[in-house]
């Protein structure tokens, strides 16, 4: 959750200090209605790119995680935890709404501190919706318990809006 508190909140520090200083965060990226460097390097650069720079371009930013959707491998490493952002960006007033997965790689160094060692952010649907969708941004950030929720709850809650097909689809 100190990933989330970090990147929603606009507090880079908390990112700094659970990335170690050697830490690579690497995008996939399918949609082209969002963007980022192909790799960020370094804890520093980590929680500018994904703390200050984000919430400077993006407000109201919630980012869900969803339970129970991941797979443990080997010691410390998850693949495929599901995620699901509602934001709106800042320039243009459009509802941001995206999902995708994160693969985590943990590390131990002798300090017993836990960082995270590597980081694959995949985005696999960013759908941009108009400044006249506030309303559905406002029922999601209402009905969506943060930050963590069931699969089938989310869907529900997203099925509500046909507008987001999209988004659903992915995580169907």
């Amino acid at each position: 959750e100190n990933y989330i508190k970090g990147k929603d909140f606009n507090k880079p520090e908390i990112l700094e200090k659970i990335y170690s200083e050697k830490s690579k965060v690497i995008f996939d990226i399918k949609p082209s209605t969002i963007s980022f460097p192909s790799e960020i390097s370094g804890s520093t650069e980590i929680a500018k790119v994904l703390s200050k720079d984000f919430n400077k371009r993006y407000e109201k930013i919630r980012t869900y995680y969803l339970e129970n959707d991941s797979e443990e491998i080997a010691s410390f490493s998850f693949l495929k935890q599901r995620w699901l952002v509602v934001m709106i960006e800042r320039e243009t007033r459009e509802v941001k709404i995206g999902t995708g997965f994160y693969d985590w790689y943990f590390e131990f160094p002798q300090s017993g501190n836990c960082k995270i060692e590597k980081h694959k952010i995949t985005i696999g649907v960013m759908q941009s919706l108009s400044g006249e969708n506030l309303p559905v941004f406002e029922d999601l950030q209402n009905s969506i318990p943060y930050p963590w929720v069931d699969r089938q709850c989310l869907v529900n809650t997203l099925e509500k809006h046909d507008i987001l097909g999209e988004v659903i689809d992915y995580l169907t």
